[in-house]
Parts: structure tokens; sequence; C-alpha cells
């Protein structure tokens, strides 16, 4: 969806976001206002994309499931 060559302009990718993570990523508003001030260059897909989908899946509210020592930001499943 929204996918140019495996990437997303930033507008895309924060639309994208939007529609598939409302109600179950808490820091999306925090991430989309993040990324609109700091993001210059298009979301790879294999990159930013997907890694964000991963956060917002094993990262609670309490932030339960973050390894702040690890190399990927999630425990393994």
């Amino acid at each position: 969806m929204c996918r140019e060559n495996g990437q997303k302009s930033i507008s895309r990718a924060i639309t994208s976001w939007e529609l598939v993570l409302a109600g179950r990523f808490w820091l999306l508003n925090y991430w989309c206002d993040y990324i609109e001030k700091n993001q210059r260059h298009n979301i790879t897909e294999d990159n930013t994309w997907q890694q964000v989908l991963a956060f917002s899946g094993c990262v609670h509210e309490n932030l339960e499931g973050y390894d702040s020592e690890g190399a990927w930001p999630c425990p393994n499943r």
C-alpha cells in the first residue's frame, strides 16, 4: 500500500501508519510528529517502516518489552 520502489514518501508513510496503527500504537502521534519534523528522506520499507510496525506490536504503554541494550528495540519472540 502506498509503496514506490520499496519506499514511502514521508506523507504517505505517516498516512499509512495512521491507518494501520490507530488505536494500537500509543506513541503514534509522537512518532508522526517526530518524522514530520526530522525525517529528510523517504521511509524505506525494510528499515523504518517494518521496525515501527514491529516496535508497536511488542512495546507496551508501560514500556514493557523494550530492551534499551538490545541491537533490536524489541525482544525476540
